[in-house]
């Protein structure tokens, strides 16, 4: 193969975003029975980041699918 060919070998990763994390962890005062915690209901939303790379070293821009 020649060098100049090996763009069109292409390598590609996804990964897997969550847009709001929840906590498992809340630090308050002790002794108190209701905490309130801040959310806006998107702890189950995430958006996915595709990375690519070409066969000659080339980082392609990353895709992002919501």
């Amino acid at each position: 193969m020649l060098e100049d060919e090996r763009y069109r070998i292409v390598n590609m990763d996804d990964k897997g975003i969550f847009l709001e994390m929840g906590f498992n962890t809340t630090i308050y005062l002790k002794g108190n029975k209701n905490i309130e915690i801040d959310s806006f209901g998107r702890e189950q939303y995430r958006k996915t980041v595709i990375l690519l790379a070409a066969g000659n070293r080339t980082k392609l821009l990353p895709i992002t699918i919501l």
